[in-house]
Formats: structure tokens, C-alpha cells, sequence
């Protein structure tokens, strides 16, 4: 256990306030890596859009194509590179749920696209869904599943940057 660099990119030096009534989608590259269809990854954004409108905030990828959110900025959402702090945030499996998970807010995870979601970010989310009618739902009912927030074993916001320890590790290896 080394630590979560992103703790150390978006949250540790952070003045954000917690936004308790909004939502985070943190976006992954499907369609970037040729993975998903445009057409059928945005049919996923436009419908979180609609449901969440200004409560939506799109956490992009930094290899993402911002025209694929654009229907979420039309509904008075918003998008950005930084990692809002929200009451709710929903993902499918990338690294920076970690950060969400270890914030005291709900994690809700969309199974897609046959994409194999991780036991660590399935056993500590509060709730996984296969249909997002489903996710909407306990995010606009305000559901109160309890998520086992034990992402620390794999993930831990700890002062020291890991790039400090591995550092320290490489140099100190035959010690």
C-alpha cells in the first residue's frame, strides 16, 4: 500500500466545499478506446442529463471528448477537469472512485458494456446497478444504502505523496 496519487492531485491541498445536492459522474474513455459506440455511451450521459440537469457535474478524463457531455452543460450541468466534492457520485471503475468512495458520500457504480468492475470498487460502493432507470432512482429518491468505505486496503489517502515512498523504497532497497 503506497497511497492514491489523485488523493494528492484533487483533494489534499483542496479549499472545495462539499455540494451535498449534486451529483459527480466521473467519465471513463469507452469510446476514446474504441471500447463502447459514441451513440451508446452518450445515450448513458444524455439520460443522466435529463434526470439530474443542474445537479449534474461531469468529472471528465483528461483524454476525453468533451462533445460527448455537451447535451449535460444544455441542461445546465456542468464539466470539468477538477474532482468536485458532491453528495453523489456514480462511476463505473476508474481509480478516481477511490477518492469518492473515502469522501462521506454516496457511490453508486453502473455496470456497462460487459466491463468487469473490480471487487475493491464493488465491495465499498454503496450500491452497483445494471440499469441506470435504477441508479436515477435511489439518486432522486435520496437512497440510504450504507457502502462499506474499506477502499483504504487498496487505495489510502496517507500525508506522504506515494511517489515519495516508492521513491524512498528504490532508494533504500538493499537497506
Amino acid at each position: 500500500i503506497i497511497g492514491n496519487p489523485d488523493y494528492h492531485t484533487f483533494i489534499k491541498h483542496s479549499k472545495y466545499e462539499m455540494q451535498r445536492d449534486k451529483v459527480c459522474y466521473i467519465a471513463q474513455t469507452f469510446v476514446e478506446d474504441g471500447r463502447m459506440e459514441r451513440n451508446d455511451y452518450k445515450k448513458i450521459i444524455d439520460r443522466f442529463a435529463e434526470a439530474l440537469k443542474d445537479r449534474l457535474i461531469i468529472k471528465l478524463h483528461p483524454r476525453s471528448d468533451k462533445s460527448i457531455f455537451e447535451h449535460v452543460v444544455k441542461m445546465n450541468g456542468a464539466i470539468t477537469y477538477d474532482f468536485p466534492i458532491t453528495g453523489f457520485y456514480i462511476g463505473h471503475y476508474s481509480s478516481v472512485l477511490a477518492l469518492a468512495i473515502n469522501v462521506d458520500s454516496k457511490v453508486f457504480l453502473l455496470e456497462i458494456n460487459n466491463e468487469e468492475i473490480p471487487d475493491y470498487f464493488r465491495n465499498s460502493a454503496n450500491m452497483v446497478f445494471s440499469k441506470q432507470d435504477d441508479l436515477v432512482n435511489a439518486i432522486l429518491g435520496n437512497d440510504d444504502s450504507v457502502g462499506s468505505k474499506q477502499i483504504s486496503y487498496y487505495f489510502e489517502n496517507i500525508d506522504q505523496h506515494p511517489f515519495e515512498i516508492i521513491s524512498n523504497k528504490i532508494i533504500n532497497f538493499n537497506d
